[in-house]
């Protein structure tokens, strides 16, 4: 990533896609910064996850973070979000080159609009896979395979990882592109579906797509709030 700017990153993943190269991309927020230090955390009450120390989770989602291969980028929390030291010491621990890394925050606040106006109608060129929530009928794109999940799906819906593996098998002359709405599982499923089927696009998409799933308008930037105004800053 150039991390020249907000904007600026989202149109580097934008030309990717355009240009149909490969390529994966893992965002940790805070969330995900609180389980890799061990935090419990419970929003199974928000119908998300809950964390409850499992060291190979951990394990796991670290695994994601620190993952080095060529196309392979990961999001950390900038410092607008979460403070200069936790944001110095995510990008110090994943151990990788500052052009690997961008923002957590890349798809939302002031990049929704853009990523929704001018990044999604990219995905008409490809196969797309959907592992979410909800129901993918309302969303603006084709979905070839939706793999259904629910709250702590990486305890409870485990299998997706083994369902993904058999599709992208099955079809390796294909460049599909697999979009996550699965939150923290959905670092996990980056850094091994890219590490395993690197010809093809894997994208940690996070909450952008709530509405259209029919989960509803549950983050400040979906609202309209003053998120939506808000440029991140590295």
């Amino acid at each position: 990533m150039l991390t020249t700017s907000f904007l600026n990153d989202l149109n580097f993943l934008k030309r990717k896609l355009e240009d149909k190269e490969p390529f994966s991309i893992t965002r940790f927020g805070d969330g995900e910064m609180m389980i890799m230090n061990g935090t419990h955390l419970n929003l199974l009450h928000k119908g998300e996850f809950n964390f409850t120390g499992q060291e190979d989770i951990r394990l796991d989602l670290y695994k994601s973070f620190t993952h080095n291969q060529e196309n392979y980028f990961v999001g950390v929390a900038c410092k607008c979000c979460v403070g200069d030291p936790n944001y110095q010491a995510m990008k110090k621990a994943t151990g990788l080159p500052e052009e690997r890394l961008t923002w957590a925050n890349i798809f939302v606040n002031s990049n929704f609009i853009p990523f929704r106006s001018e990044v999604v109608s990219t995905f008409s060129q490809y196969k797309i896979i959907l592992v979410s929530p909800g129901n993918p009928a309302g969303l603006p794109f084709k979905v070839d395979t939706h793999i259904s999940i629910g709250a702590d799906a990486w305890t409870k819906n485990a299998d997706v990882y083994d369902k993904l593996v058999e599709k992208l098998s099955q079809n390796k002359d294909e460049h599909y592109l697999v979009l996550l709405c699965a939150g923290p599982f959905a670092n996990i499923l980056c850094y091994k579906l890219f590490k395993e089927f690197p010809t093809n696009t894997i994208i940690d998409t996070g909450s952008v797509f709530n509405i259209e799933l029919g989960l509803g308008p549950n983050r400040g930037y979906l609202q309209g709030g003053q998120d939506l105004y808000k440029t991140c800053i590295w």
